[in-house]
């Protein structure tokens, strides 16, 4: 069940975040900015990078602590700016926030980021200071919503960003005001949808979203008025499909689209050259090679439409140079031959540099359009590991990939060499170990991770080194345990963490001592559990823990007495389930809990109730 719960870990919080890769950027001048520490395993969850591949962003998602923050670099890589703890943004987009997509307008001076669940922020410098456009009196999109994607024009002007469970709002003045399109009458995108991910033109005119277990819907109008492209007479897309990625040329004229899901549900590529009025089913053709079912997962096209690149997971990797008249099964043969689990696909602005991941794999990348491909898992990046998402510059010459667990890479030559960006430094922790979870300060300054099997182990000079504290005399926490998640306040003097088939344990003082708080009488959390996440509040005060195939517990007294969320009547989540994470905000009113292979719930009252969010499917594929 260990190697079991690790991979869901990895792959649920990306689930939970679309797996959306978008873009971004940090201040023009590097050597002005602090150097961000960007070591140690992050859950990253979108990686993006400008048209000459200077610029380049990254945003994180997990649990409490994970540093769940926008770094940006300004020097393709080589350094990068924490910007959820420097001066001047830290103040508006600090803290941990679980960031789901970020856009930029093409000169890299517009920026736009959004939060699931949270607000949308934007920036006119680069990323150097932000705007929360959520909390601005009339913005049009005040108060938190989950967030799924957001696209942005070349000139950053015109913005689109669709709510999972929700609406879609447009704005043409860079994200000062916002148009609630989804509430109009006759706007043709009425009520609440599971948005899944949009697409928009480079004079942002044309915009085209899909819904998961919903439609296609296309505007001409810069999202003033929408059509359902998929309940159109004879419609190649007519009905509900699992919709999981849409991709469209520069002009808007030519668009692709590819269905996800369950066995069954129609999985297949469709494109049209329309701009959406007809379509086309490109996995029914004779002879096809995708004819079939296919868990479609990414897509990507060339700017003027005509070469296209689309993965399935677990799969192969699929090229078409006419629109997708025809395809090409590039995993037949040579490097990528046989079955992958494809997570990202990109490609350079005129479709002949394309570069691909796999999850617990390795890096593909190809300088004919597909035709054939090199394996660059080589040297700083050798064998395999669990890649989730890669960026290409519009020359095709730069790259990024970031891996969940493990490191970001960056490469300056079309992927033939990379740099490991992520690696890490200080003594203490020599030799592998089972890292399992770490928490940061959000200054950098403290940090706390945890071994499955192993020790806690803390850092208060930025992990230069460290302190193993399962081997002091008296420390509370002696010997190896299965620990699986660790919690941290900002000053780093509050710790959190729990031990798997074991116990909650507490430290006030930086992690010097500890407390059990399974064994108190009257604690309320009495005995061994299968702990599988912990959360905590800022201050320390508050902190909510799940166990697997067992309850929600709450504490609102630093973890010395402790509330069963899950028996009391009306909860929204009696009995035991298979809990595998639990997150936070700053003030430990709002919760949010997932289980394997279950449900998303979530709390506004401090997990007093719950809605079960998942009541219709929210969550896209892999």
């Amino acid at each position: 069940m260990k190697n079991l719960y690790i991979i869901y870990c990895a792959v649920a919080l990306s689930l939970l975040a679309g797996c959306k890769t978008t873009s971004n950027s940090s201040s023009d001048d590097p050597s002005s900015e602090p150097v961000a520490d960007i070591s140690g395993n992050k859950n990253w969850t979108s990686i993006a990078m400008s048209d000459d591949g200077q610029y380049l962003a990254a945003v994180a998602w997990g649990d409490s602590g994970d540093g769940r923050h926008i770094y940006t670099s300004s020097n393709s890589g080589d350094s990068w700016t924490n910007r959820s703890t420097a001066a001047g943004s830290a103040s508006v987009i600090g803290g941990n926030k679980n960031w789901t997509s970020i856009a930029m307008s093409s000169d890299g001076t517009k920026l736009a980021a959004v939060v699931f669940p949270g607000n949308l922020y934007t920036s006119t410098d680069s990323g150097a200071n932000w705007t929360n456009r959520s909390t601005a009196a009339g913005s049009g999109i005040a108060g938190d919503k989950y967030w799924q994607s957001i696209a942005m024009s070349d000139d950053g002007e015109k913005l689109a960003a669709v709510v999972n469970g929700g609406h879609l709002y447009t704005s043409s003045n860079s994200g000062k005001t916002w148009t609630n399109r989804s509430t109009p009458t006759g706007s043709g995108i009425a009520g609440d949808k599971y948005w899944q991910s949009i697409a928009m033109s480079g004079n942002g005119e044309k915009l085209a979203a899909v819904v998961f277990y919903g439609h296609i819907y296309t505007s001409s109008n810069s999202g003033a008025t929408w059509t359902n492209r998929s309940t159109a007479a004879g419609s190649e897309i007519a009905g509900d499909k699992t919709w999981t990625s849409i991709a469209m040329s520069d002009d808007g004229q030519y668009l692709a689209a590819v269905v996800g899901g369950e066995s069954g549900d129609g999985r297949h590529i469709y494109t049209s050259s329309d701009s959406g009025a007809t379509w086309t089913n490109r996995s029914t053709a004779a002879g096809s090679v995708i004819a079939g079912d296919k868990t479609w997962t990414s897509i990507a096209m060339s700017g003027n439409g005509e070469k296209l690149a689309a993965v399935a997971n677990p799969g192969h990797i699929y090229t078409s140079s006419n629109s997708g008249a025809n395809w090409t099964d590039r995993s037949d043969t040579g490097a990528i031959a046989g079955n992958k689990y494809w997570t990202s696909i990109a490609m350079s602005g005129n479709g002949e540099k394309l570069a691909a991941v796999a999850y617990n794999g390795h890096i593909y990348t190809s300088l004919n359009s597909g035709e054939t491909w090199r394996d660059r898992s080589t040297g700083a990046i050798a064998g395999n590991r669990n890649w989730y998402s890669i960026a290409i510059s519009d020359d095709g010459e730069k790259l990024a990939a970031v891996a969940n667990p493990g490191h970001l890479y960056t490469s300056s030559n079309s992927g033939a060499d990379w740099t490991d960006r992520s690696t890490a430094t200080g003594s203490g922790i020599a030799g592998n170990k089972d890292w399992y979870s770490i928490a940061m300060s959000p200054d950098g300054q403290y940090l706390a991770a945890v071994a499955w099997g192993g020790h806690i182990y803390t850092s208060s000079n930025s992990g230069t080194n460290w302190t193993d504290r399962s081997t002091a005399t008296g420390s509370g926490i002696a010997g190896n345990k299965d620990w699986t998640s660790i919690a941290m306040s900002p000053d780093g003097q509050y710790l959190a963490a729990v031990v798997r088939g074991g116990h909650i344990y507490t430290s006030s003082n930086s992690g010097a001592n500890w407390t059990d708080r399974s064994t108190a009488t009257g604690s309320g959390i009495a005995g061994n559990k299968d702990w599988t996440s912990i959360a905590m509040s800022p201050d320390g005060q508050y902190l909510a823990a799940v166990a697997w195939g067992g309850h929600i517990y709450t504490s609102s007294n630093s973890g010395a007495n402790w509330a069963d969320r899950s028996t009391a009547t009306g909860s929204g989540i009696a009995g035991s389930k298979d809990w595998a994470s639990i997150a936070m905000s700053p003030d430990g009113t709002k919760l949010a809990a997932v289980e394997f292979d279950g449900r998303l719930y979530t709390s506004s009252d401090g997990g007093v109730t719950w809605i079960d969010r998942s009541r219709a499917p929210s969550i896209g594929a892999p």
